[in-house]
């Protein structure tokens, strides 16, 4: 299902003033798309909606995301010592495994 917002107004409308702000005339067009959609036909029970992969992919990622865990703001503060008192060390390994991992999830 498209709507072709190009052809709103309908032809030869709107074409008069030149010097028509171009906020009132979003606003007009606005407007008639309102009463252009609440005239138009009652969607039928055959319409349907396809989300793209794209969108399906954002939707994981916030499903995902939303079941993180907050900050373990002890687990933050022993990092911190540790890299202030010069104990942390760096694995290198684990990163890049990590990263590899955060690619093979994207899709990339």
């Amino acid at each position: 299902m498209a709507i072709d917002f190009k052809g709103i107004n309908g032809p030869n409308q709107n074409q008069g003033s030149v010097s028509q702000s171009r906020g009132s005339d979003s606003a007009s067009r606005g407007q008639a798309a309102a009463r252009q959609g609440a005239e138009g036909s009652n969607p039928s029970s055959d319409d349907t909606v396809e989300l793209s992969p794209a969108v399906q992919v954002l939707q994981q990622l916030e499903a995902s995301i939303r079941d993180l865990p907050e900050v373990n703001e002890q687990r933050v503060e022993e990092i911190r010592t540790a890299i202030a008192e010069g104990r942390f060390e760096i694995n290198a390994e684990r990163i890049a495994a990590k990263l590899v991992n955060l690619e093979r999830s994207l899709g990339s």
